[in-house]
C-alpha cells in the first residue's frame, strides 16, 4: 500500500466513481490549487470513504439537487398541447 500526507485546503467538493489510469473505484478531493484521486478495490470501500470525508466536511445534510434550464415559449407551447 503506498501511503502519502498531504495538505487539502479550499475544498471544493468530492467526485467519486471517475475511472482514472486504469483504477475503476476512485474518489477525487477537487480543491482550488489542486485534485487528490484516492483508489480503492471496490466501489463499496469508495463510497464509504466519499460519505465519511463528506460528514467531516460537514455535508452530512446535504442532498443532491439536479437544475435544468428550458425554454420558456418551448415550454408554454408543450403546455398547451397537453
Amino acid at each position: 500500500k503506498e501511503r502519502s500526507s498531504v495538505t487539502l485546503e479550499d475544498i471544493c467538493g468530492l467526485d467519486p466513481g471517475l475511472s482514472y489510469e486504469g483504477l475503476n473505484h476512485t474518489l477525487a478531493i477537487i480543491c482550488l490549487s489542486q485534485v487528490v484521486m484516492l483508489g480503492f478495490e471496490n466501489k463499496e470501500t469508495m463510497y464509504a470513504w466519499d460519505v465519511r470525508i463528506r460528514y467531516s466536511l460537514g455535508e452530512g445534510n446535504l442532498c443532491l439537487l439536479i437544475l435544468s434550464f428550458f425554454d420558456r415559449k418551448k415550454s408554454k407551447k408543450a403546455l398547451t398541447k397537453m
